[in-house]
């Protein structure tokens, strides 16, 4: 009995130890995806508060869309997707670790904050969202891949093929 126990505690502290090993060295893949689905769509949105824009990116398996409102008026541009882009919007996510963001709501709410988001949905779920806005903000550890998605995403956006 004390055998099965001293076993059975020695396997579950080996599990811990190697789920919370973490090596700088390799890249890792986050376990909620492994690849661009084809039902993949990664939705960007910046806007509100007291200026009267926003931006809504959205990169799909075969498109990717932005829209541009100023003052209530949209401009629209759209590319279709290559397997080379979706490989670089996958990398994107993958090297600034988008599994790992922490988010946290704010002690204190700023009625006129503009938001930034980032959704992923897969099979019209979502299954990652962060936002910093009103009421709620990235961690201060999470902050910088937060950021170095969004303006990656957003310049990738641009491009125009």
């Amino acid at each position: 009995m004390k055998t099965c126990i001293y076993a059975l505690l020695l396997v579950t502290t080996a599990s811990f130890t190697f789920a919370n090993f973490k090596n700088e060295s390799i890249d890792r893949m986050p376990s909620k995806f492994d690849h661009f689905d084809s039902t993949m769509v990664i939705h960007l949105y910046h806007g509100g508060g007291m200026h009267y824009s926003s931006k809504d990116i959205y990169i799909r398996f075969d498109s990717c869309i932005r829209v541009d409102m100023l003052q209530g008026k949209d401009r629209v541009t759209k590319f279709a997707m290559t397997l080379e882009m979706r490989s670089n919007v996958f990398s994107i996510l993958v090297k600034n670790n988008v599994e790992y963001i922490k988010q946290k709501e704010k002690s204190s709410f700023a009625n006129d904050k503009a938001t930034k988001s980032i959704c992923i949905e897969i099979n019209g779920k979502k299954d990652l969202y962060f936002s910093s806005g009103s009421s709620t903000e990235i961690a201060e550890k999470s902050a910088a891949d937060f950021n170095k998605i969004w303006e990656e995403l957003e310049k990738f956006s641009l491009k125009n093929p």
